[in-house]
């Protein structure tokens, strides 16, 4: 899963965020993250393990952990880069001079060199019409806000471990069975399947987002049901010569 996971995924995303703002320079701004200076990468990567611990399988520094953190770079500094634009556009669409209006935070010569540099590329464009056509070959998006779907699912993942520890642990007397829900009837057990669903509905409408991603759903849960049969009628015919050999009748039992 290449993606950063758990409960502090935001804060680490954010914090990764405001050090590429904070430290990655604006004269000279790079086209994308992957044309940033070693050197600035490295002050940005080592600002955020200087607050938070990122492993993979509690070891640092590996290539996986590498790999998410220049992944989520690459995203947030495109979202940088965009925010900025949209800001200049919004600017001038309102008839106002953008030279005199920089974008919050920034100083204003900063604020011209993005426009004459960035904005204003000829270059741009064709980048932009390119950018477009991938964007749109992306089948589906999410509703999990900015957390992606598969940290979402990491954290559910972690939960169910959690309440199935301590439902296996349930020595206070109350008569329940070790993963029984009896007595406990608000805890839900992780459904993949709808945990998909309820992060790929309209919030507004519950409408699914597109019909490729109510197609996907369906085949996944038929899927799992087909497996969950499989697995009732492999068990049903081991214990029918179980039962046979124990002198019980199969039918009656």
């Amino acid at each position: 899963m290449r993606a950063i996971c758990g409960i502090n995924a935001n804060k680490v995303a954010s914090e990764l965020g405001t050090q590429i703002r904070w430290i990655c320079p604006i004269q000279g701004f790079y086209s994308s993250w992957n044309n940033v200076s070693d050197e600035h990468k490295r002050a940005v990567l080592q600002a955020v393990r200087d607050k938070f611990k990122v492993t993979e399988n509690d070891v640092e520094g590996t290539e996986l952990v590498e790999q998410v953190f220049n992944e989520k770079a690459n995203l947030l500094y495109k979202d940088w880069k965009w925010r900025m634009n949209d800001f200049y556009t919004k600017t001038v669409d309102a008839r106002l001079d953008a030279y005199q209006h920089p974008f919050q935070g920034m100083h204003i010569d900063d604020w011209k060199y993005m426009i004459d540099h960035v904005f204003k590329d000829p270059k741009r464009e064709g980048r932009k019409r390119a950018g477009k056509k991938k964007r749109e070959r992306v089948p589906y998006g999410h509703t999990t806000g900015s957390r992606s779907f598969a940290a979402v699912m990491t954290i559910a993942a972690d939960r169910e471990k959690q309440r199935i520890a301590n439902e296996g642990n349930d020595d206070d007397g109350n008569g329940n069975e070790p993963n029984s829900n009896e007595g406990n009837e608000e805890t839900k057990k992780l459904d993949l399947c709808d945990l998909f669903e309820a992060s790929h509905r309209l919030r507004d409408t519950n409408e699914w987002i597109n019909s490729t991603c109510q197609g996907k759903h369906c085949r996944t849960k038929r899927d799992a049901n087909a497996i969950v049969i499989a697995k009732r009628n492999h068990l049903s015919a081991f214990l029918r010569p179980v039962k046979t050999i124990l002198g019980y009748d199969t039918e009656q039992n």
